[in-house]
């Protein structure tokens, strides 16, 4: 699981858009902003994809019913060198909703993106919480986000290994 405060997440646009409220979203966090009817993104969410293994892969975001509230919502994948785009109504499930199943390579430009630029007017918010990757087929089913390019969660606990690091070293000091 890749979540909104991972290292694999980046929140794009203004910040005074972007807001993070700690009563909801998978590991109690998440980042919403409102949609616009303009046809370029002023902020976005992204989600970069490093799997330890090529391979069929189930991708779903995370929609906690409390903020999200677009019907619209585009998401783009892009799965091994090529690009989707999917059209999701985030208030259709609270919790995990499924994008699709695509293949991944195990190294790449790979990734999930979300833009507020929806078309929906008014006061509608766009939620960025989570996104879960799960491997699929040949009786292999199981989570394989790999580490090794730039600090992602590699399991549902939302803890990267760069934080991991920190948390090392500061107790390898107090020790000494």
């Amino acid at each position: 699981t890749i979540d909104d405060s991972d290292a694999c997440f980046t929140g794009g646009g203004p910040a005074q858009f972007l807001r993070k409220p700690t009563d909801a979203g998978e590991n109690g966090s998440l980042l919403w902003t409102h949609t616009t009817t303009k046809p370029e993104e002023v902020s976005s969410g992204h989600w970069q994809l490093n799997v330890a293994e090529a391979g069929r892969y189930r991708i779903e975001v995370s929609t906690p019913a409390s903020y999200a509230e677009s019907r619209q919502a585009k998401y783009q994948v892009r799965a091994n060198g090529s690009d989707n785009n999917f059209l999701i109504d985030q208030t259709a499930v609270d919790g995990w909703q499924s994008i699709g199943e695509f293949e991944l390579a195990a190294s790449g430009d790979q990734f999930v993106h979300l833009g507020d630029n929806t078309g929906e007017t008014g006061d509608v918010q766009l939620v960025f919480d989570a996104v879960r990757v799960t491997r699929v087929g040949d009786d292999v089913e199981g989570p394989a986000l790999d580490d090794s390019s730039g600090g992602c969660s590699t399991g549902g606990n939302g803890v990267s290994f760069g934080a991991l690091a920190l948390v090392l070293l500061a107790i390898r000091r107090r020790k000494r």
